[in-house]
């Protein structure tokens, strides 16, 4: 197999090094295989911009004895092959229709996905399917306070922890960050009680119960005294704060989309495409 000639080379690496976008007069062949030819422009675009003189010219040899290999294996190939295994064409239209449906729908999904979801469209669906967001188990707004074992809380601290006087939340503060080994109020979120509970280790029997009668949840362990005070709650059987289920809202709302979609592209695109004379079905 011959070598790039020595002056295509110089040629190529001086039109390289002015860059890609330079107009030639003429799009030369640089090499051909029977009646298949590489062309001067087709060669410049598999160059990588980042190689520039010898390491381009190296480059450019060793893609045009490339691609006359696989010219020459593809035309042997060819002659071979019996015409029930030449229906490639046919083959690779399908898959290129399908490879571009496939782009096409990961497009759609993605502007789905990414779009912005607004409060009154997630109130809406929430008002639509409220039915289905009955709670299966309690859910609480709580503070997660650990104080040493050894501290005694004054009376009073502890009638303002349970009474949640908003009037008295710098003095509650400024005793919990003083004395408290931890503190956690969960940025307000919903939180489920007894996922709480597992990780503390610590059981309560019926919290349904427990949550109407008590504000505050507590128990030692690990030379440790834990206060879990109750802000808010909604008990099993209870609808759902909207704000608790937001999250599975957005998600149900994409997932309503990318089914419209689907069934666009499948049936009104088909009926559009009839309904305007689109397509014809000849007999």
């Amino acid at each position: 197999m011959k070598k790039i000639s020595g002056y295509f080379l110089i040629a190529l690496a001086v039109f390289w090094s002015c860059g890609k976008n330079k107009q030639v007069p003429t799009d030369p062949v640089v090499a051909s295989v029977l009646d298949k030819n590489l062309y001067h422009s087709e060669l410049l675009e598999e160059i990588p911009v980042t190689l520039s003189g010898n390491d381009s010219v190296k480059f450019a040899d060793e893609y045009i004895n490339k691609w006359i290999k696989q010219n020459l294996l593809v035309a042997e190939a060819e002659k071979n092959l019996s015409s029930d295994h030449l229906k490639i064409d046919r083959e690779i239209e399908k898959y290129r229709q399908e490879l571009i449906i496939f782009n096409y729908k990961n497009k759609r999904f993605a502007e789905i996905i990414n779009r912005e979801i607004s409060e009154d469209e997630i109130r809406n669906f929430y008002n639509a399917n409220i039915d289905k967001y009955i709670l299966n188990e309690p859910i609480v707004q709580v503070s997660y306070i650990i104080f040493p074992a050894e501290l005694t809380i004054p009376d009073k601290i502890r009638r303002m922890l349970e009474g949640n006087h908003n009037n008295n939340i710098e003095e509650i503060e400024d005793y919990i960050f003083r004395f408290a080994k931890k503190y956690d109020n969960f940025d307000n979120n919903w939180i489920y009680l007894n996922k709480l509970l597992q990780q503390t280790d610590f059981y309560l029997e019926d919290t349904g119960k427990y949550l109407k009668r008590n504000k505050i949840i507590e128990f030692n362990k690990n030379n440790e005294h834990h206060l879990i005070i109750i802000n808010n709650y909604f008990l099993a059987g209870d609808t759902a704060p909207i704000e608790f289920v937001a999250p599975q809202i957005k998600g149900s709302i994409i997932n309503h989309e990318k089914l419209d979609f689907l069934r666009e592209i499948k049936d009104s695109l088909y009926y559009d495409a009839l309904k305007y004379d689109k397509f014809r079905v000849y007999n």
